[in-house]
């Protein structure tokens, strides 16, 4: 397809997720697990496009997001990789990342009048996009905190794992988990008055999956903040139920293979300490975007294509 008149077709896509990671272990490097189980991952997705889909080795682009950019040893990941697949691993900035993921999920129309944020397990990243004299200029939004690294911090305050202890010291961190958004949104201080805001990530999926049990029908699907509430005091007090539902539900089941009871509680305290943060709450629209974890990256390959076409 012309991507330089936006024009393409996802033949096929799909996701692999990891089980419970930590995204990034305590002393700030990927563990050796992980790297094997992303290698292994990588590995056997890059022969299957050769073999199912011929696609030409030349054309891969195999890249990393900023939450694995962000490990001190990615540069052994990398190494590995290269190893496996003769392929360079490209890391992204977090801008970058946010930007691109802007670009594949907020429809064009509605840019000027929206913002996204993402939060995912190892940080958060955002911005909006103003239209000046017809050119797109990107204000990015980014947060060194996501919900894996949050636990992680509640977990080091006690010695006490227990889940009653951990709500507890959550509760007690909640004025610095929202001093943490309200700096970020000080840096853009436009972007708390868009009408739109575009919620991607790993907390808003798991959050639209616990609440409907289902994936979602549309690219867009309206929220709300008093459903975040309900849900966040479900997972709180009444996990039971929710694991309940996982023995029928395939959809819940993803949701607690890659989520404990405690990442979940921290995943929405950060949803909610980030919406809760914007004035007028009630009188915008929150979207949950569906498909956002290929969405960055389709973005990244088009914008490869357009520069490759510049070039030639």
């Amino acid at each position: 397809k012309n991507a330089e008149d936006d024009k393409y077709e996802v033949k096929d896509f799909w996701v692999e997720n990891f089980e419970k990671t930590t995204i990034v272990s305590k002393d700030g490097n990927l563990t050796a697990k992980e790297i094997d189980s992303t290698c292994l991952m990588i590995k056997n997705n890059y022969e299957k496009m050769l073999r199912k889909y011929k696609i030409p080795a030349k054309n891969f682009n195999i890249i990393a997001d900023s939450g694995i950019g962000a490990a001190a040893n990615s540069d052994i990941l990398a190494q590995k990789i290269k190893f496996i697949t003769n392929k360079d691993l490209t890391f992204i900035s977090d801008t970058e990342e946010a930007k691109l993921l802007l670009k594949g999920c907020i429809p064009r129309k509605k840019f000027s009048n929206s913002m996204i944020l993402d939060i995912g397990g190892a940080n958060t990243i955002g911005g909006y996009m103003n239209i000046i004299k017809g050119e797109a200029i990107f204000h990015p939004l980014t947060l060194d905190l996501g919900s894996i690294k949050l636990t992680e911090i509640i977990n080091q305050k006690s010695n006490d794992q227990s889940i009653r202890k951990f709500s507890e010291l959550s509760f007690t961190y909640l004025p610095t988990l929202k001093e943490n958004f309200t700096k970020m949104f000080k840096k853009n201080p436009e972007s708390i008055t868009k009408n739109n805001i575009y919620l991607t990530g790993g907390a808003s999926w798991a959050f639209y999956t616990l609440f409907y049990g289902r994936v979602a029908d549309n690219n867009f699907s309206e929220l709300k903040h008093d459903d975040i509430l309900y849900q966040k005091s479900v997972v709180e007090n009444n996990f039971r139920k929710i694991e309940n539902a996982a023995l029928t539900n395939p959809e819940i089941q993803k949701v607690l293979k890659i989520y404990s009871q405690k990442n979940l509680i921290s995943s929405f305290n950060m949803l909610l300490a980030a919406l809760e943060e914007i004035p007028n709450l009630d009188n915008k629209k929150i979207y949950f975007a569906k498909n956002a974890q290929i969405a960055w990256f389709i973005s990244y390959v088009i914008d490869q294509e357009l520069k490759s076409t510049v070039a030639k």
